[in-house]
């Protein structure tokens, strides 16, 4: 007998320039915000994965030059070929693994209850220096896990990919659920518009 009034999604993506200053940034190997930098960034390449994707990843989901897995959210199977720049982060964790075991350290324990509270701490931390790294680089806005794939999402738009293609790449089963991800063009784009229209 009541309506729920809708209201929009709080914009995560971050500008390509804030992106770049991202994937430039030089971090102690080894270091947390190293660690925080690369799986950021394996986010962003791999078309916005979610970190409890990336937690979950196994050697096994890695065949020749792809990555294979199933959304922890949706089911979804995905498949997601392999850049330079993902191999290059991969090189830094998979020496010495195979078959069945984790790609990054972000799941430290074995059943699952102890798995979630890893994946809850880990995510916490993650964004905790996410934010660090955000400071340091004088990126004004809040970095969270979300952030790449809203990211990807946003940028994809700029390039002018069309939003069915950026909807699949997202793992989308509808494309409502891709726009709320899209951030507003950007008023310069809206007046280069008019003016082409209004000649």
């Amino acid at each position: 007998s009541y309506s729920i009034k809708e209201t929009k999604t709080r914009k995560r993506a971050i500008p390509k320039t804030a992106m770049d200053s991202i994937k430039a940034a030089q971090f102690e190997p080894g270091s947390p915000r190293w660690h925080t930098r690369n799986i950021f960034l394996f986010s962003f390449y791999n078309r916005g994965m979610n970190f409890a994707d990336m937690a979950k990843l196994r050697m096994s989901d890695i065949e020749s030059d792809r990555l294979y897995y199933r959304r922890s959210k949706t089911g979804k199977p995905l498949s997601v070929k392999l850049t330079d720049a993902t191999r290059e982060i991969l090189s830094t964790y998979i020496a010495g693994k195979s078959g069945d075991d984790l790609v990054f350290p972000i799941l430290k324990r074995d059943t699952p209850e102890l798995q979630m509270k890893d994946l809850y701490n880990g995510r916490k931390t993650f964004n905790n220096y996410l934010n660090k790294i955000a400071k340091k680089l004088e990126i004004k806005s809040h970095l969270t896990s979300y952030v790449a794939r809203h990211s990807w999402a946003t940028i994809a738009k700029d390039l002018n990919i069309p939003i069915s293609v950026i909807s699949e790449g997202l793992g989308h089963e509808d494309i409502k659920t891709t726009q709320i991800y899209l951030d507003e063009f950007d008023t310069s784009v809206i007046d280069d518009a008019n003016k082409l229209i209004t000649g």
